[in-house]
């Protein structure tokens, strides 16, 4: 078993915990995403759906997007994290 441990981004950054998910059957992928800020205060999110694809294709285009909001929004310093 391995613990794992969720853990706030230091003073200045934004955390950002990104997955994508993929129905096998159906070929269909979506993205989600949660920012957080130094406290661990919920600073923002969203998810897509992205259609007919393969799960890698929607980690990569959910991390595409997430710095696109970023950008949008003067987050410099991002931390991302995806599995």
């Amino acid at each position: 078993m391995t613990i794992v441990v969720w853990k706030s981004p230091d003073i200045g950054y934004i955390k950002c915990n990104i997955d994508g998910a993929t129905c096998v059957n159906l070929g269909l992928v979506a993205c989600a995403s949660i920012f957080y800020g130094s406290k661990g205060e919920f600073v923002g999110g969203f998810y897509s759906f992205l259609g007919n694809d393969v799960a890698l294709k929607a980690e990569l285009l959910g991390a595409m997007l997430v710095i696109e909001l970023a950008v949008i929004r003067g987050w410099n310093s991002l931390w991302l994290e995806s599995d």
